[in-house]
């Protein structure tokens, strides 16, 4: 019976990772248009110093294609209806990195020093820290990094079994 005792106090307890205030979820599907896509930022491009014809800049970050990989999307507008539009970038804007398996959103606490990609693959359970700035220029040293953090809850099947998108809890700016 101490025996029993002993390693029921080693047991490994479950405990569920609260998300953290602000959280949303959303469903990423590559197959709707604008579907695809968290919205991180759209307002006035922080790297414009004069007149532009393009003053509002709108990044996001989703899965673009059937390849599974979240990528980022700047594009620049007249207003904020984005009519006229000027430049559109599918790959750019932004960086990730993951952070491979957590328990849940609320565990990623820090933001990493090295690992900074522009894309990475779609993987359930990950989770991922986004940095992106509030402009079309994002190689501009000068301009304010801003964070997010996003966990993959699941895939998003087809009808027929194949996978479409993924459910993902997201929070910024952390």
């Amino acid at each position: 019976m101490l025996i029993s005792v002993l390693f029921s106090g080693c047991k490994k307890q479950d405990t569920d990772v609260v998300d953290p205030a602000g959280t949303n979820t959303m469903i990423l599907n590559n197959t709707v248009s604008d579907g695809w896509c968290i919205p991180l930022y759209k307002g006035l491009d922080e790297g414009i110093t004069g007149p532009s014809p393009y003053p509002y800049v709108y990044v996001r970050c989703g899965i673009y294609d059937a390849d599974l990989n979240f990528v980022f999307w700047v594009k620049q507008g007249g207003d904020l209806t984005f009519t006229p539009w000027g430049g559109n970038i599918v790959g750019q804007g932004g960086e990730m990195v993951n952070m491979g398996k957590v328990s849940g959103l609320g565990a990623l606490v820090t933001k990493p020093t090295s690992g900074w990609s522009d894309k990475s693959a779609v993987e359930v359970g990950n989770g991922y820290i986004l940095r992106f700035k509030h402009s079309f220029n994002y190689s501009d040293p000068n301009l304010q990094l801003y964070y997010y953090r996003m966990y993959v809850v699941e895939w998003l099947r087809s009808t027929n079994g194949g996978i479409i998108g993924a459910k993902v809890k997201y929070q910024g700016p952390f």
